[in-house]
C-alpha cells in the first residue's frame, strides 16, 4: 500500500511540474485566484503545510522507511511556493512556510537535503517575482543563509546540487542586474563563497570557477536572461556576465577568488582557471569603453606582479 501512495504522490509532482510554467501565462484575475487558493490550502488548521511537515520529519525508531514521503514533501513544498507566489508572503505566512522545509535541511538523508535545495529556488523565485525583488536585503539574506551555513558543510553529492542551485539564484539577480549592486553581491557572492570554498572538493570549486568565468566571459544569452526560469537544471548557470565597470570595482574580489581557485587543485581545475583568464582578456580586447578596459588591464597586470612577489 505504500509504494502505491508513493507513486500516486509521485505523478502528482510530475503533473505539478508541468503546471509551474503555465501559471505565468495565466491572466491576472486568474493567477490571483489560485494564489489565493494555494494559500488557503497550505494554511489552514488541517491543511497542505503541516502534512507536508509530518512527512519531512527525520525517521525514528521503529517506523517504517520515511524517505521516499520525505523527498516527495520536500518537491511539493518548492512547487506548492510556486502555486502560492507572492500571496504568501503578503499574507504574513513566510516565516510560518519557511520553518517548515529547515526540517528537510536538517534530514539525515541525503536525498531529502538536495531536494531541499532545489525546492529553496523557488522560494527565491517568489521574492524575485515581488515588486521589491530578490535583492531585498532581508529576503536575500534568507535564501543565501543555506549556502553560506549548510553548504560547506553538506556531503559531496549535495554539495554539487547546492553549488548548481545557487547559480541560478545568482541568475535571477543578473535578470534584472540587481547583482551589480555591492551589498547584493558581497552577501550573494563573497559571504557564500569564503566558508564554502574554505573546505570545498574538487566538484565544488569546479562550479565556481564555472561561475566565475561566466562573470567575467561569458556570452549574453538575451532571450534565456528574459524568460523566468522554472526549475533548476542539471549544470550550473552560466549566464551571469557582469559589466566591466561593475567588475572594475570588484576586481579585487574576483581576482582573489580565481588566484585561490588556481591555486590548488588538479590540474583540470587549474585549467578552467587560466581558460577564465583568458577568456576575460580576450573580452577586454574587444571591448568599446577602453578606459574602463585599460583600467582593468593595468589591474590585472598590477594584481599578478604582486601575487608573484608575494609567494
Amino acid at each position: 500500500m505504500g509504494h502505491q501512495k508513493d507513486s500516486v504522490r509521485q505523478g502528482a509532482l510530475g503533473l505539478a511540474e508541468r503546471v509551474v510554467p503555465l501559471v505565468a501565462e495565466l491572466e491576472p484575475g486568474a493567477r490571483a485566484r489560485l494564489n489565493e487558493a494555494a494559500v488557503a490550502a497550505l494554511m489552514a488548521h488541517d491543511g497542505i503545510l503541516p502534512k507536508l511537515g509530518a512527512m519531512m520529519q527525520k525517521k525514528k525508531k521503529g517506523e517504517d522507511d520515511l524517505a521516499a514521503p520525505a523527498q516527495q514533501a520536500t518537491a511539493a513544498w518548492g512547487f506548492m511556493a510556486r502555486f502560492a507566489e507572492s500571496k504568501i508572503v503578503k499574507d504574513g505566512h513566510a516565516n510560518a512556510f519557511v520553518k517548515v522545509l529547515e526540517q528537510a535541511f536538517a534530514h539525515k538523508t541525503p536525498a531529502i537535503r538536495q531536494e531541499a535545495y532545489k525546492a529553496w529556488f523557488h522560494m527565491a523565485c517568489v521574492f524575485d517575482g515581488m515588486g521589491s525583488t530578490l535583492a531585498h536585503p532581508s529576503r536575500l539574506a534568507l535564501i543565501c543563509r543555506p549556502f553560506r551555513d549548510s553548504w560547506p558543510q553538506e556531503s559531496p553529492e549535495v554539495r554539487e546540487t547546492a553549488g548548481i542551485v545557487w547559480s541560478h539564484i545568482l541568475l535571477l539577480l543578473t535578470r534584472r542586474c540587481s547583482i551589480e549592486k555591492a551589498a547584493t553581491f558581497e552577501v550573494a557572492v563573497s559571504d557564500v563563497l569564503k566558508p564554502v570554498l574554505a573546505k570545498a572538493d574538487s566538484a565544488t570549486r569546479k562550479t565556481v570557477i564555472n561561475v566565475l568565468s561566466g562573470m567575467l566571459h561569458a556570452k549574453r544569452d538575451a532571450d534565456a536572461l528574459a524568460s523566468s526560469p522554472v526549475m533548476v537544471g542539471d549544470a550550473p548557470a552560466t549566464n551571469l556576465l557582469l559589466r566591466l565597470d561593475f567588475v572594475n570595482k570588484r576586481s579585487r574580489t574576483l581576482f582573489d577568488l580565481l588566484l585561490q581557485l588556481g591555486q590548488g587543485g588538479d590540474e583540470e581545475e587549474r585549467s578552467k582557471v587560466t581558460q577564465a583568464w583568458i577568456g576575460f582578456v580576450e573580452r577586454l580586447a574587444v571591448e568599446e569603453s577602453r578606459d574602463t578596459a585599460e583600467a582593468l588591464s593595468r589591474a590585472a597586470v598590477k594584481y599578478w606582479v604582486d601575487a608573484l612577489l608575494d609567494s
